[in-house]
């Protein structure tokens, strides 16, 4: 993992701040998606796999 690919993950996750906000002023379950998240990244990190979904979730 190289300063790029950190640089690229903090910028994922300062974009997603206002869209998580707003979704949670619509009553959108955030942890339960959160953990699921996770789980997801951890199992496409630990088999060094390309995400087949996408971690945006459509409002």
């Amino acid at each position: 993992m190289t300063f790029e690919d950190l640089l690229a993950a903090l910028g994922v996750i300062v974009n997603g701040l206002p869209q998580g906000l707003l979704a949670l002023t619509f009553g959108f379950a955030s942890v339960p998606t959160a953990a699921d998240f996770i789980v997801g990244a951890i199992g496409c990190g630990c088999w060094e796999l390309s995400p087949l979904f996408p971690f945006r979730p459509k409002l």
